[in-house]
């Protein structure tokens, strides 16, 4: 993570938040937050395996300069927010879900709830998703 923030402030990007993993109970870990161009951009150590397997699970996206980037599905995002488990998050997971609802599956709730169910927090997705 020290190697990436060195890159971004050679490439004279402001970081807006730098944190490394010393708190074992910290639910994200390490996190570089900036924004490119008009995009607010989290850069993230894996420290779970949930989050390994968002990776996995990521779609590869061309930004404007032609670079390929990969990004987390929505599903994974709404994991990692209600994980997160802070009042804005959680008022994100509650957006991304309102926003989305037309195209999310049921194939897609089983996979959120599975997920949210090993970490001990299906309970927070059912109250924001309505699915009791």
């Amino acid at each position: 993570m020290i190697e990436i923030k060195n890159i971004l402030v050679k490439l004279n990007i402001k970081i807006e938040h730098f944190s490394l993993d010393n708190n074992s109970n910290d639910p994200i870990g390490s996190l570089i937050r900036f924004v490119y161009e008009w995009i607010e951009i989290d850069i993230l150590a894996t420290k779970y395996k949930f989050q390994e397997l968002a990776i996995s699970n990521a779609k590869q996206i061309k930004i404007s300069n032609g670079e390929t980037i990969n990004i987390i599905s929505l599903n994974d995002l709404i994991i990692f927010k209600i994980y997160a488990n802070s009042l804005k998050d959680l008022w994100d997971a509650d957006a991304l879900i309102k926003i989305n609802i037309d195209y999310i599956t049921k194939d897609d709730i089983f996979y959120i709830r599975n997920i949210l169910t090993q970490l001990w927090k299906v309970d927070l997705f059912d109250k924001l998703i309505n699915y009791e």
